[in-house]
């Protein structure tokens, strides 16, 4: 993004150069567009240095998921209209302890990955399993799917895969900062794929909440 604003500020700044308000004005639009997209990259690089230091303090609470994960799918369906989103639950879900806007940017960052490398069209699933100990969300695309020597990589900062055409502009850091997130929760990350064209998984786990009395369970659980 900085070498882009540097190009297009420059360009604007040469006095050789008459441009007519419409250019001016697209220059600048892709100045304030890669604006944004850096600020967003800093961001997120210090999220991961935070939580990686331990530096970044987690608003845990007692967590409902189904509420959150519908209305994440609800605005993500409205904003990437070409995809199918479905939503499996087991009935019921029991609540986890997270914070929850962490879960949620993790969310995002997995729903972005899946948008990004999956053709229109496609159904991108979010799916949620539990055992005694911990629940487990996986978010399956039918994308391009992820040879078996990435699958470990792919959560280093800036690590990218280049298969065929570059895809979005990718900084290389939204899988880094979900598995700063979650093993800052204590659980795991990890994606599976049955390889190239195949789709891909992308897995996480929480710890299910202690069993709490009613009272202070009704005082703590948030949706």
């Amino acid at each position: 993004p900085l070498a882009i604003i540097k190009g297009r500020a420059t360009t604007l700044l040469g006095s050789s150069a008459r441009w007519d308000p419409a250019m001016q004005r697209e220059m600048l639009q892709m100045i304030d567009t890669q604006s944004d997209r850096l600020h967003d990259v800093l961001n997120t690089l210090l999220d991961v240095w935070r939580l990686d230091a331990g530096a970044q303090p987690l608003r845990l609470a007692q967590i409902r998921l189904p509420e959150l994960l519908q209305q994440l799918l609800q605005r993500r369906q409205v904003q990437a209209a070409d995809h199918y989103f479905v939503l499996d639950l087991p009935r019921p879900v029991p609540p986890v302890i997270c914070d929850a806007m962490r879960i949620e940017q993790t969310l995002n960052h997995l729903l972005n990955n899946a948008i990004t490398y999956s053709a229109a069209g496609t159904t991108i699933t979010v799916r949620v399993e539990t055992n005694e100990l911990e629940l487990r969300i996986g978010v399956t695309d039918e994308g391009i799917g992820i040879a078996s020597e990435h699958l470990e990589p792919i959560f280093d900062r800036f690590y990218r895969i280049q298969q065929g055409e570059e895809q979005g502009g990718s900084s290389g850091l939204g899988l880094a900062s979900a598995r700063a997130t979650i093993e800052a929760h204590g659980g795991k990350i990890w994606a599976d794929s049955l390889g190239t064209g195949q789709g891909s998984t992308f897995y996480f786990t929480l710890p299910l909440a202690p069993h709490l009395s009613a009272t202070s369970q009704a005082a703590t659980v948030v949706t």
